[in-house]
């Protein structure tokens, strides 16, 4: 059994796409990166993905797979202070 973010992208991947032919589509919703990274959103959650963690799930989904869509979601700029 395979342990960290990788392991667990890989086991994912697989469970929703056991075959490898199916197009993926990612929504992130910037709620599941830590605040301390990403100010433009509501719904703070401490302990969050770090952004190194966020690409490291895209860019999986987009090397294993084929990933036809990206939307980043639930970003409110009037939070952001940059």
């Amino acid at each position: 059994m395979e342990f960290g973010i990788g392991g667990v992208m890989r086991q994912a991947i697989h469970y929703l796409d056991p075959v490898g032919d199916k197009p993926f589509h990612i929504s992130f919703d910037v709620d599941a990166i830590e605040p301390v990274h990403c100010f433009g959103t509501g719904t703070k959650f401490r302990g969050g993905l770090r952004p190194i963690e966020a690409n490291h799930i895209v860019r999986k989904v987009a090397h294993e797979r084929k990933l036809v869509d990206l939307d980043i979601v639930e970003i409110n700029q009037a939070l952001e202070h940059e």
